[in-house]
């Protein structure tokens, strides 16, 4: 009867132990608690950047699951699984990680944990520089969630006008105080949409997918529009806006989608210099300056080139 005091700091030597005999162990309790701490341990040594031992112990948990994992502890075998990956990916395994995924999201129940594991592969793709292979993953996704995303950058091409006056439409219907004052995003699905749509902003900037890139932006700004704010808000104004300030200057649309997306890219740079990184502890400031330049922005366009259809 260890302490749970004494269980920490002992972690790494219990698991030892208890994973050299686990063949003696066949108690279905014990070996649930056995994952368990496997899954803590592994957790602890990714923390700390122990990589090889992160993998060991998670691999370990793995293989504790039951058959029915995935519908009597969804929540754990999640954790588990993108635990795993996450480490695997980072310790240099990425044929070990990739394995993971197409059977983790089939078996994972709902479109929340299939998602969550489908971002876990995207953030793989992006630091490794597979910004190309991302975009399925990240279409995928979307489609879960209901919000099917085209797979060419021609057929976001052919959309954006359309979603561009739809977003322009529910701009205009809001004064800037509501912007201002929007409530916070709340719905998980919606929340986890965002995050989707933001590896899609910065996968498709990296690869010059430039309708895509303003495409997304619209919908990112819609999403706010109809949900509320969150983190991810100030991506979607910042390259929404300026891709307004272009297009509102009677640019070509063949010159002004390649422009906004290069400058949103310098301005995200400016913002990020000059406001964000000193208000990194305070979110709600960070989300309310932001929102506040986009506003300068959406302004200054209008009184330069005026509103839209004027």
């Amino acid at each position: 009867g260890s302490s749970e005091a004494e269980l920490e700091q002992r972690l790494f030597n219990v698991l030892h132990s208890l994973n050299s005999a686990v063949a003696l162990i066949d108690d279905p309790n014990e070996r649930a608690q056995l994952l368990a701490l496997n899954l803590r341990g592994g957790m602890r040594a990714k923390s700390a950047s122990a990589l090889a031992t992160a993998v060991t112990l998670l691999r370990h948990g793995k293989a504790l699951l039951a058959a029915d994992s995935w519908q009597v502890n969804p929540e754990q075998t999640l954790l588990l699984y993108c635990e795993l990956a996450e480490a695997e990916y980072l310790a240099g395994g990425f044929e070990q990680a990739e394995a993971l995924y197409p059977g983790g999201v089939a078996a994972a129940p709902g479109a929340i944990a299939k998602v969550t594991l489908c971002l876990v592969q995207v953030d793989q793709y992006l630091i490794t520089g597979r910004f190309a292979d991302s975009l399925p993953v990240l279409r995928q996704a979307l489609e879960l969630l209901g919000r099917a995303f085209p797979a060419s950058d021609a057929e976001a091409a052919a959309l954006f006008p359309a979603e561009f006056a739809a977003t322009e439409a529910k701009l205009a219907s809001r004064v800037e105080a509501e912007l201002l004052t929007a409530p916070e995003m709340q719905a998980p699905e919606v929340l986890l949409a965002m995050r989707v749509h933001l590896g899609v902003s910065y996968a498709a900037y990296q690869i010059g997918r430039f309708n895509t890139f303003v495409l997304n932006a619209s919908r990112m700004v819609q999403a706010t529009l109809d949900h509320g704010q969150c983190d991810v808000t100030p991506v979607a104004y910042v390259a929404y806006l300026t891709q307004q300030v272009i297009t509102s200057s009677g640019i070509s649309i063949v010159f002004a989608i390649p422009a906004a997306f290069l400058i949103a890219g310098l301005l995200g740079l400016i913002l990020e210099v000059t406001l964000i990184q000193w208000m990194y502890k305070r979110p709600l400031d960070t989300l309310l300056a932001t929102v506040g330049v986009a506003l300068i922005l959406q302004q200054l366009a209008r009184d330069l080139f005026g509103a839209q259809g004027d």
